[in-house]
């Protein structure tokens, strides 16, 4: 009996939404604008402060790392998985990637 695919089901969510792309962009840039916050403050005579300004950004750089690995990047390729019909009921299969 072949396995036939069925559609992907509409209540499994897209990932790649793009108020997860709008976000990540947003940490990333608040990353970047304190390293020359930081210089600022070794201008204005606070050389403490450029400290503080490259540990919040590499806070920042992780914190959209980790978005990028737990929200984007595909956990798996669509190929792995099928939505078939066996025995008039609809069933998943993962298949192995050996």
């Amino acid at each position: 009996m072949p396995l036939e695919l069925l559609p992907r089901p509409d209540e499994w969510p897209e990932t790649r939404s793009g108020k997860v792309v709008t976000s990540l962009l947003f940490v990333v840039f608040l990353g970047l604008a304190g390293i020359p916050v930081g210089f600022g403050f070794v201008a204005a005579g606070i050389p403490g402060g450029l400290r503080y300004a490259l540990v919040f950004s590499v806070l920042m750089f992780l914190t959209a790392a980790f978005g990028y690995f737990s929200q984007l990047r595909p956990r798996h390729r669509e190929s792995d998985i099928a939505i078939v019909n066996r025995d008039g009921v609809a069933a998943t299969v993962l298949r192995d990637r050996c």
